[in-house]
């Protein structure tokens, strides 16, 4: 029982690690460098955790991915664009702009 458990444990690890790799060095540091890293946390609470698409039509791939508000535990999405390396956050404790 000790070695399933112990199989099924290492199991989960690589996969956590596969799908953290799944996100380009770009938004690593992009993420990093505008110190988003000490408001929100990566966290993923669904499958899959991030997207890659052309969010903004520019040609390139951005990266939408799951994140959760370090205080308040609020769970959303972050989007940064590849070239313009701007960011939105959507949930996550952030209110959204009340337009019609």
């Amino acid at each position: 029982m000790r070695i399933l458990f112990l199989i099924i444990l290492l199991l989960k690890i690589n996969a956590a690690k596969s799908q953290t790799a799944r996100v380009p060095s770009w938004f690593t540091e992009s993420f990093k460098s505008k110190g988003l890293e000490k408001k929100y946390k990566l966290q993923p609470f669904l499958t899959p955790q991030s997207l890659q698409a052309d969010f903004n039509g520019d040609s390139n791939s951005d990266v939408a991915v799951l994140v959760v508000e370090k205080v308040s535990k609020k769970k959303g999405i972050l989007i940064i664009h590849q070239i313009t390396k701007d960011h939105f956050v959507f949930g996550a404790g952030t209110k959204l702009d009340q337009q019609s």
